[in-house]
């Protein structure tokens, strides 16, 4: 029985760097992965794209080349996604995402294709984008801590800490994609995968712990945690509903649940 061939994008990235995680494994054997970098091709170039699907002759894609970023809603479930305005300090990039499943429906209703937009909640893992600048939560926090060690600075974080956020480990949402492939019954149109909801202030104690095991320094050379409250929160939560995705998988045994 031939295997069936997955072009996978990005894998450079935070997420790809996960899919070629699982397949070093061997998690996957029924199927034959191609892995995609910019040297291989420039997705921008249409033409590009063209000589790589020829050349490689997927049966499935799994894209992961894209900007890091999210949609802002309060809560957030398969079926209001396109209900309201998005947030304004978001727009351009929520329309964006927005269209992608817009396409994925007129392509699903034209030619048949059985594509499916997978929105995970925050993600982080190895190969993470560290940049102060434009990092995400868990990356950023990190990156604070190590400087703040060299510096002999103390830490200082955006608000109170009190807002809640959902996280996923990069792993289990490249698993739960390999594992969409493998199902029988045609994919949904639209995917929300569920985290582990913390609140800010208790990822940036969680990492404190970590560096504090990890350096054996004097407690009076630790940085101390200065929360500035003159920064905003952004918004308190942004639940996203899980009950599609706990029926296509029943107690996934999610990173986060065993620490």
């Amino acid at each position: 029985m031939s295997k069936k061939k997955v072009l996978i994008t990005g894998i450079n990235g935070l997420l790809g760097t996960a899919f070629k995680d699982h397949f070093l494994q061997k998690e996957y054997s029924e199927f034959s992965f191609v892995f995609a970098d910019r040297s291989v091709c420039d997705l921008t170039d249409g033409k590009d794209v063209d000589y790589m699907f020829w050349s490689y002759r997927p049966e499935m894609v799994i894209h992961c080349a894209a900007r890091v970023g999210g949609i802002d809603a309060k809560i957030l479930k398969e079926d209001n996604l396109h209900a309201g305005p998005p947030f304004p300090a978001h727009w351009s990039y929520a329309m964006a995402k927005r269209m992608v499943d817009v396409q994925i429906e007129s392509y699903r209703k034209q030619y048949e294709v059985d594509y499916c937009s997978v929105i995970p909640s925050n993600i982080f893992g190895e190969n993470d984008n560290y940049n102060l600048e434009d990092g995400h939560i868990v990356p950023s926090i990190i990156h604070k801590f190590y400087k703040s060690i060299l510096t002999k600075t103390n830490v200082e974080c955006w608000g109170t800490g009190e807002p809640l956020r959902e996280f996923v480990y990069a792993r289990d949402l490249a698993k739960v994609c390999l594992e969409l492939l493998k199902k029988d019954e045609p994919l949904p149109q639209r995917l929300i995968v569920p985290g582990q909801e913390f609140s800010i202030k208790k990822i940036v104690e969680k990492i404190n712990i970590v560096f504090l095991s990890e350096f054996n320094f004097p407690s009076y050379f630790w940085p101390n945690i200065i929360w500035n409250k003159e920064k905003p929160n952004g918004q308190m939560r942004r639940k996203s509903e899980s009950q599609y995705f706990n029926k296509l998988f029943p107690n996934f045994p999610c990173f986060l649940s065993y620490i």
